[in-house]
C-alpha cells in the first residue's frame, strides 16, 4: 500500500511511519482525509500517490472549504503517462479550492497549464548561524559554485566563530519591550480561539487557526521537535504567537523553520521578542540557520538586514491555487 510506496520511494523515513501516516491523514479536527487520497496502481503495486489535507480558507471575509496537496509523487517509470493529469484532474473535480506549495520547478508548467494561479505571497529570510552545513546543502543540490569551493578554509574559520558572535549579539541586544513576556506553549486552549478570531481579518487570505487544529498540528505530531511561544502583556492577554520546528537532513544540516506567526497589530515589538527566543533556541540546538517565510511585510521589515538574508527559492516558495469559482480565482490572482 501507501506505506510500502513511501518506504521504497521516499528519502524521508517519517512518511513510511504508520503512526505519522495516521496522524497526518486520519486525525485532523476537520475530519479524516484518507478517503480523499489517491493512488496510482500498476497491477497490485502502488506507483504514485496524491495525499491531501482538509482545511478552510478565509477569502474576502468568508470561510471556504479547501484542501492542500501534501504529497504528489509518481515513480520515474510511471511518469510521462496520464497518471499526473488524472490525479490533479480528480482533485480539482472534487474540491472547489485546491492549494499547493513547495512545488518543484519542473512542475510549474503543469499547474499553470491547468489554470492554477501562482502566488508569490511570502518573503523568505534566513539568519545564518553556521556556514559549513549550508555549503553541504548547496553541494548536495549542485548549487555550490567554484569560488565558494576555493573559499572553504575561510568558511571553516568563519563557521568556528559565527555561533560565538551570534550568542554575544543575542545577549547584548536581546529585545526587552516593557510589559511583554514570552512563555512556552504546552497546549492550546480556548483562549487561543478568541485570539485568532480577533486577528484573522488582518491576515488577508489565510487558513483556519484554532486550538483544536494547532494542537493537532503542533502538539500531537508523533515525531519532531517544536518550539511554541506565546507573547503576553502585563494583564496576561495574548499579543503574539510563534511556532518553529527543528528540521534535519541527516549528514547535511539541521535548521529551525518558523512555520507560523500571528502578532497583534498594536504590539509589533512582541514579534522581536518571539523571534529572538527562536534564534536562541537554534543556537542551543547548534542549528545551521533559522528560516522565516512570511507574507506580513509589517513583520518582515522588523528583521535587521545585516542579520537576515532575504532570498527565496523561485517556484518552491510560491503558492499555487486552483478555484472552480472564477470570482475566487480572480481574488487569488490579484491579492
Amino acid at each position: 500500500g501507501a506505506l510500502s510506496f513511501f518506504r521504497e520511494n521516499s528519502d524521508q523515513p517519517t512518511k513510511a511511519d504508520p503512526a505519522f501516516f495516521r496522524w497526518r491523514y486520519e486525525s485532523h479536527p476537520l475530519g479524516s482525509s484518507l478517503e480523499l487520497c489517491q493512488a496510482v496502481l500498476d497491477g497490485p503495486a502502488v506507483v504514485g500517490f496524491l495525499g491531501v489535507l482538509r482545511d478552510r480558507l478565509l477569502v474576502s471575509g468568508s470561510w471556504l472549504d479547501c484542501v492542500w496537496i501534501l504529497e504528489l509523487s509518481i515513480v520515474e517509470g510511471a511518469r510521462g503517462g496520464p497518471a499526473l493529469a488524472e490525479l490533479l484532474g480528480n482533485v480539482m473535480e472534487r474540491f472547489p479550492i485546491v492549494l499547493a506549495t513547495g512545488v518543484a520547478p519542473h512542475m510549474q508548467r503543469v499547474y499553470r497549464s491547468l489554470k492554477w494561479v501562482q502566488r508569490s505571497v511570502v518573503k523568505t529570510h534566513t539568519r545564518i548561524i553556521r556556514l559549513l552545513p549550508l555549503t553541504r546543502v548547496l553541494r548536495a543540490s549542485n548549487r555550490l559554485s567554484t569560488p565558494l569551493r576555493a573559499l572553504s578554509p575561510v568558511l571553516a574559520a568563519a563557521d568556528a566563530v559565527s555561533p560565538y558572535f551570534q550568542h554575544l549579539y543575542e545577549s547584548a541586544f536581546r529585545p526587552t519591550p516593557s510589559g511583554i513576556g514570552v512563555q512556552t506553549i504546552v497546549h492550546f486552549d480556548q483562549e487561543w480561539d478568541h485570539f485568532f478570531h480577533l486577528h484573522e481579518a488582518s491576515l488577508g487570505i489565510t487558513t483556519l487557526r484554532n486550538a483544536a487544529i494547532l494542537n493537532w498540528k503542533l502538539c500531537e505530531q508523533p515525531n519532531g521537535t517544536n518550539l511554541l511561544l506565546a507573547a503576553r502583556d502585563t494583564g496576561g492577554a495574548i499579543v503574539g504567537y510563534m511556532a518553529a520546528k527543528l528540521l534535519c537532513r541527516p549528514g547535511v544540516a539541521s535548521w529551525v523553520e518558523i512555520v507560523d506567526t500571528v502578532v497583534a497589530s498594536l504590539h509589533p515589538d512582541a514579534f522581536d521578542m518571539l523571534i529572538s527566543e527562536v534564534v536562541r533556541f537554534a543556537l542551543r540546538r547548534r542549528a545551521s540557520c533559522v528560516r522565516f517565510r512570511c507574507s506580513d511585510d509589517r513583520l518582515n521589515r522588523r528583521l535587521p538586514a545585516f542579520l537576515w538574508l532575504e532570498r527565496g527559492v523561485p517556484v518552491i516558495d510560491d503558492q499555487f491555487a486552483y478555484a472552480a469559482d472564477p470570482a475566487v480565482r480572480d481574488i487569488f490572482a490579484n491579492c
